[in-house]
């Protein structure tokens, strides 16, 4: 018998965990996987998988894929009418009845393993006896078959072996199952929480250490929920690391404690990375959404963390949290100094106890996946729209760090972080894009309009912003250009450095630029700093060489 197992994942570099979980548990069976991307066009997929032919079919959907996981569905029917197909994920435990109905033969609800295999022994067939699934009855109706028990995590086998790629992939790994706390609009919530022995970890996690993975996410909703294993994974990754592997983890920053900073603070920078979900700064709206949270304790957290990289999420469309709320919220987050801020848009997803609750709060959402607010009864769509265009902002200068300098003082021009974002994001709606330098010369033009007084001092952090960033041929047009002299000085400069012409780049300052980056201080004074672009990628990663005198 044939079996496929197919993960239509969100972006190429991602690795699909559920089918290889699957694939791994049933390791006795001849089972294959394939993985997509919902970037593939759909004719793509429906061709690779009609030439593998295969008896039964297994997907992994989720709110991303679960639209084109229904389409490639119907039209496998078409062409391979006798094909089985299973489908299994969150985006189908909650609503069986809806995806049976011309798209899927069998839903495996919940933990799918043991659903899985037993649906291997017995072929495919004879399914009524198997539990923790839900198919159709011999007169068309739904059958859900009461819940299997659960599997233990420890004794799941490791699903990545010696064959898999790692090269410029992130590696999902699951330590855990379920979460210890119960916010409304999670599904996380609502499965028991399990840990894995923070030893059977261990050999896994050096795993990824010695094939030289670039990135591990756990996919743990909260990993540091148990302070003792989340510090001994830790201290072991911290004891073997490599030099090459980035392990992303999402923990609630209020339950860490200095014992815990102290750990990480051992940690190699660009070791660890944190996604903290703080969601809102209002009390009114954690509280609704059941959501225990020390908002005070994730600041001095976040603030205590020096050497591993920290994103900050939160969530517009929240209950009780308006367009005024959620500009307390913004700030609160910006100011604790985030490499990243993320503000996603509240989805109301299946069987999460928001979305059974979306009346009371006058949530009104979109009836396809993945099912993101409209509005509420605290914030208007329009106001939600200038919300998106904020993040966007948020998204292409702050995230990417592509303007750190020059946005660190220009935002000490507006009463508070969000109003400057707000200002910025009015001003270049309408704007149309300049090239390559799109993004620079929009903010120069905004630093042009509203900080007038202070454009020499910006035109220096901008330009200093820019060269960090981009390998351009061109200088804009706002830099202070060298005379020939001068450029006859810095030439022998570079010479003495050993930096060639086309792996560097040269700039005359008209402000010290280091004493901003060391200090936050203006200072007046004419430097040139030289990028060196030897083997630079893309980012905000090049070094820089200053040249305090032109003749030095």
């Amino acid at each position: 018998m044939r079996v496929l197992l197919a993960a239509i994942n969100a972006k190429y570099a991602h690795m699909g965990l559920a089918v290889r979980r699957l694939k791994a548990y049933c390791a006795e069976y001849d089972v294959t996987v394939r993985e997509y991307t919902i970037n593939n066009s759909e004719e793509s997929v429906l061709a690779d998988i009609f030439s593998f032919a295969p008896d039964a079919l297994g997907i992994s959907c989720y709110i991303w894929n679960i639209d084109m996981a229904r389409r490639l569905a119907g039209n496998l029917k078409k062409i391979l009418p006798r094909l089985v197909i299973v489908a299994g994920g969150p985006e189908v435990s909650f609503c069986p009845d809806e995806v049976l109905n011309g798209y899927f033969d069998i839903v495996a609800l919940g933990d799918g393993e043991r659903a899985f295999k037993r649906l291997l022994e017995t072929g495919f067939k004879n399914v009524e006896g198997i539990s923790g699934i839900a198919f159709r009855g011999e007169n068309g109706e739904t059958v859900i078959n009461p819940a299997s028990a659960p599997v233990d995590i420890n004794e799941l086998p490791f699903p990545y072996d010696e064959n898999d790629s790692f090269e410029n992939k992130t590696a999902y790994y699951e330590s855990s199952r379920g979460c210890p706390f119960h916010c409304s609009y999670c599904m996380s919530g609502t499965e028991r929480l399990v840990l894995k022995d923070a030893k059977k970890c261990f050999s896994e996690i050096q795993f990824f250490i010695d094939k030289g993975a670039k990135r591990v996410k756990f996919t743990d909703r909260t990993f540091n929920c148990s302070k003792t294993r989340a510090m001994d994974i830790w201290r072991y990754i911290i004891e073997n690391d490599a030099g090459t592997t980035n392990f992303h983890f999402e923990i609630a920053a209020d339950l860490l404690d200095d014992e815990q900073i102290k750990l990480l603070s051992r940690a190699r920078k660009g070791l660890f990375q944190f996604e903290v979900g703080v969601q809102s700064a209002n009390v009114a709206t954690l509280a609704a959404v059941n959501r225990k949270t020390d908002l005070e304790r994730i600041a001095k957290n976040v603030r205590a963390i020096k050497n591993a990289r920290v994103n900050l999420d939160l969530i517009v469309g929240l209950p009780l949290e308006s367009y005024e709320s959620f500009k307390r919220s913004f700030d609160f987050a910006y100011a604790l100094c985030p490499n990243g801020l993320h503000i996603g848009f509240l989805k109301a997803l299946k069987g999460s106890a928001l979305r059974a609750e979306a009346a009371r709060y006058g949530i009104i959402y979109r009836d396809s996946a993945p099912y993101e607010t409209l509005c509420t009864n605290d914030i208007s769509y329009g106001e939600i729209l200038k919300l998106k265009g904020i993040e966007q902002m948020v998204e292409v200068y702050y995230n990417s760090e592509r303007c750190v300098q020059s946005f660190a003082r220009a935002v000490l021009a507006f009463p508070s972080p969000f109003s400057f974002y707000e200002a910025f994001f009015a001003f270049g709606e309408n704007k149309k894009s300049r090239g390559k330098l799109g993004e620079y010369w929009l903010a120069h033009e905004f630093f042009n309009e509203y900080m007038s007084r202070d454009i020499l001092f910006l035109e220096d952090l901008l330009l200093f912003d820019t060269l960090s960033f981009e390998k351009t041929p061109t200088m804009p047009e706002w830099a202070a250009q060298p005379t020939s002299l001068e450029a006859e000085s810095v030439k022998k400069a570079l010479a003495r450095l050993g930096l060639k012409g086309r792996f560097a780049r040269v700039a005359k300052f008209r402000h010290d630029i280091a004493e901003w980056i060391r200090n936050r201080r203006k200072v007046e004074r004419i430097v040139f700093l030289a990028f060196d672009y030897n083997g630079a990628k893309k980012g905000p990663r090049y070094d820089f060489h200053e040249l305090r005198e032109a003749g030095d």
